[in-house]
């Protein structure tokens, strides 16, 4: 589906189910299950070609150019991104901004580029693959 079809779904549906974890481009954000995030509210911004995704933790994710949603009230998956933004404030500490997180994963010449603030440890980015989709909270 389209972000605009993506949105309007989300914002008629009275009952939102959508948690999980999220996986980007294969990678996952903790362990599978270790995190379980739940959507509240979605908006999209940028002449409709950036979506934000709010979790029930203020956890914020920033997906430019989304390409071929698909969602089916317990999983979302986007297919294609040009960019995407996660953040979070540290679990468990006060929701301050010395305690906003964040990982990047951007297109650049047909590679995945990753930054993130984290410093406790250290992804494995060359396992980042467009063989799996960019986002899926499964």
């Amino acid at each position: 589906m389209t972000l605009i079809e993506f949105v309007d779904k989300f914002k008629n549906s009275k009952d939102h189910k959508l948690t999980g974890s999220l996986c980007f481009w294969g990678i996952w954000f903790g362990r599978p299950m270790d995190n379980l995030h739940k959507i509240i509210s979605v908006i999209v911004e940028g002449d409709n070609s950036v979506l934000i995704i709010i979790f029930d933790c203020n956890e914020r994710l920033t997906i430019w150019n989304p390409i071929d949603i698909v969602e089916n009230m317990r999983t979302l998956q986007i297919a294609k991104a040009d960019r995407i933004l996660w953040e979070w404030y540290s679990y468990g500490d006060p929701q301050t901004i010395d305690n906003l997180y964040f990982e990047e994963y951007v297109i650049i010449n047909k590679k995945i580029e990753f930054k993130t603030n984290v410093n406790w440890f250290k992804k494995n980015i060359d396992d980042l693959t467009f063989n799996e989709p960019a986002i899926a909270l499964l």
